[in-house]
C-alpha cells in the first residue's frame, strides 16, 4: 500500500512540474480537445435536429 501510493504521490508531483512548465500549452491541448469532444458529440444530434 505504502509503496504504491509513494509510487501516485511521485508520479503526480512530476506531473504537476510539467504541466506548471508547459502551461500555456497544456491548457491550449485541454481546451481544443474538450471543443473538439464537445464538437464530435453534439454535432451529429444538431444534424439531427435540423
Amino acid at each position: 500500500n505504502n509503496d504504491g501510493r509513494t509510487l501516485l504521490d511521485t508520479l503526480s508531483s512530476q506531473s504537476n512540474q510539467n504541466i506548471q512548465k508547459d502551461d500555456k500549452f497544456t491548457t491550449l491541448l485541454i481546451h481544443i480537445s474538450s471543443f473538439y469532444c464537445v464538437w464530435l458529440f453534439c454535432f451529429p444530434k444538431i444534424k439531427l435536429f435540423v
